[in-house]
């Protein structure tokens, strides 16, 4: 099953993938590479580059793009495009051909599937098999959700990634919850909040959770710890 999922999320993700899309997706390409050439230079200051801070994303579409730069250097005229020859210079460009945004694409629809795989592995193991089916078929083909994950964005990533944490912290606040649940949730609430700093919004609806079974709400399926150490 996390096989299928994961082709299916793979292949409506990637469909059409030369098709423009969005004009804020070549913003994130040019940041994207400007991030990874910055690093490369030993220049961490000027790797901030927005406010979002969108540094997934910025990983992901900077990796994608030096792989165009190293496939243009071994493979000269593969990508369709003239491109520098040195990897700086390429990582330099300010405008990108719609063949440039193949690979940064791909990369990101291989995160936004293992994503989806994940997602699905922790609700099933949250609340069974048939409601981790049902909501796993919602996210990879309602409308919205999946033209979202197409974009070279910061949304994608800050969705996938806020998902995982807070069903992550849910199975750590089970009875049976083991502490490396936690410490997941929140490397995963770190990536969500590093995409798109909106995603600290999460955080009053942790509250509320935590209140609630500490007010004996759910006591079924969660633990009441107290309120010092919930906090």
């Amino acid at each position: 099953m996390s096989l299928v999922i994961f082709l299916i999320s793979l292949v409506s993700r990637t469909l059409a993938i030369t098709a423009s899309l969005n004009t804020d997706e070549g913003l994130w390409i040019y940041r994207g590479s400007q991030f990874i050439r910055r690093l490369f230079e030993g220049d961490l200051t000027h790797t901030i580059l927005k406010h979002h801070p969108g540094v997934p994303n910025m990983w992901l579409t900077g990796s994608g793009m030096l792989v165009n730069c190293w496939l243009n250097n071994f493979f000269p005229g593969f990508l369709g495009v003239d491109l520098p020859l040195d990897v700086g210079g390429c990582l330099n460009l300010e405008q990108f051909p719609i063949n440039l945004y193949i690979i940064p694409r791909l990369v990101q629809a291989v995160v936004t599937s293992a994503c989806m795989v994940c997602i699905y592995l922790l609700i099933r193991r949250l609340l069974g098999q048939a409601i981790a089916l049902y909501t796993i078929i919602i996210l990879l083909l309602e409308p919205f959700f999946l033209a979202y994950q197409r974009f070279i964005t910061t949304d994608a990533l800050q969705a996938d990634f806020a998902i995982l944490a807070v069903l992550l912290f849910l199975l750590y606040l089970q009875k049976d919850g083991k502490r490396k649940f936690v410490l997941a949730s929140g490397v995963f609430l770190g990536l969500a909040t590093a995409a798109k700093i909106t995603a600290l919004f999460l955080l009053p609806a942790v509250a509320i959770i935590i209140g609630l079974i500490e007010l004996g709400i759910w006591q079924e399926a969660f633990l009441s710890r107290g309120w010092k150490q919930q906090l």
